[in-house]
């Protein structure tokens, strides 16, 4: 009895130590991930689940989910990173936490508009907001409308764009969130400039003028290339290669080269518009010349991750086959055991059947010498 509860209180003490770890995990991943410390959050969030019950939910699974989907999204591990972010969404529906399962669509809708597939993203946003409807968060609910405007814009459903990136503005300005009504304003000027609605477009840049300085560098960066193509559009050729020197200047001091493509695009449209053909045939070999870098690193971004996703298959693979072969020993084991207790018992059984033939010969002798007797 004394062993055994020992050892009941063994595993209870086990259990403590590995749920005392999920908040300390937990917190270390998030940490981990605003530094931008990769490995080091893939790893908390790996222990999180090696240690969380399979069968069961809980928020530390779904937000170890949810780091590993943010993490294989940032090195642009697509794939790894929505089947990360279903997995979160499959365990937040299972403890029936609305506000995490619609965080978890919408991520899911994020990748998917990052790989150009914008039916899939528009799908995931709708149910998204869905979600936030039932919710009390306006500015979730805002971010849901935002992302589903800027999707139908990429598919040139402007009238639907131009009603939810409103409907997001609505909510920011009442909130007084500035950044929110400066994204949901830059949104709405980009339907304009493809509606070559320069008028609007115009006094929409004039308002926002006021706010620059208050903005991101990407969103200062956004602003003055929507700028340069409102004033491209109204001829004012050499205020917008102003306005797109400036923009790539800022471009090339933080390093955001992504955001330089279409920068250079633009930049060729004034050159071409104003005739001066051998700067835009420069300007144009820089355009390809980044463009092919680009592609080329999201090549190697894809090969990065078809090799992480083979080590994870491997290492999933070798723990499968370990598993077996534990089950296989524990069988084998069993096995043996059962053997030997079958043995025992047919040498019980024999030694039974010898002792009651001894005894019924003895008996029966006796028998036979009273007989002779």
């Amino acid at each position: 009895m004394r062993i055994f509860t020992t050892f009941l209180f063994l595993v209870i003490g086990v259990v403590s130590f590995a749920q005392r770890d999920f908040p300390y995990l937990d917190s270390s991943a998030f940490s981990y991930l605003e530094s931008n410390n990769y490995e080091a959050a893939e790893t908390a969030a790996g222990e999180i689940l090696e240690i969380a019950n399979k069968d069961g939910a809980s928020i530390y699974q779904i937000n170890a989910y949810t780091i590993l989907g943010i993490v294989n999204k940032n090195r642009g591990y697509y794939h790894s990173s929505i089947e990360n972010y279903l997995n979160a969404l499959k365990y937040s529906d299972k403890i029936g936490d609305a506000a995490r399962s619609s965080a978890c669509l919408n991520n899911i809708g994020i990748v998917y508009k990052l790989q150009k597939k914008y039916s899939e993203a528009i799908s995931y946003f709708r149910q998204s907001l869905h979600l936030e409807e039932g919710l009390n968060n306006e500015l979730q609910r805002s971010i849901r409308l935002y992302n589903l405007a800027d999707a139908y814009l990429e598919v040139d459903s402007l009238n639907l764009a131009l009603s939810y990136f409103t409907n997001s503005l609505i909510i920011e300005e009442a909130n007084n969130n500035l950044e929110g009504v400066i994204y949901a304003k830059i949104g709405i000027g980009n339907v304009y400039l493809k509606r070559s609605d320069y008028l609007n477009l115009g006094y929409l840049l004039e308002e926002m003028g006021g706010q620059l300085l208050s903005m991101s560098i990407e969103l200062r960066l956004v602003y003055l290339e929507l700028s340069a193509e409102h004033l491209l559009g109204i001829g004012q050729l050499s205020r917008a290669n102003e306005q797109l020197d400036s923009a790539m200047h800022i471009a090339d001091q933080y390093e955001l080269s992504y955001l330089i493509p279409e920068l250079l695009r633009v930049k060729i449209k004034v050159l071409e518009a104003q005739e001066q053909w051998r700067d835009a045939a420069r300007w144009y070999k820089r355009y390809v010349q980044l463009t092919e870098r680009l592609n080329s690193e999201e090549i190697d971004r894809r090969i990065d991750e078809l090799s992480y996703n083979y080590q994870l298959q491997k290492k999933q693979f070798e723990i499968e086959v370990l598993q077996k072969e534990k089950e296989l020993e524990q069988m084998k084991r069993e096995k043996s055991e059962n053997l030997g207790h079958l043995e025992r018992r047919l040498i019980l059984y024999i030694l039974g059947v010898i002792i009651f033939i001894i005894i019924f010969i003895v008996l029966s002798l006796k028998k036979i010498g009273r007989f002779i007797n």
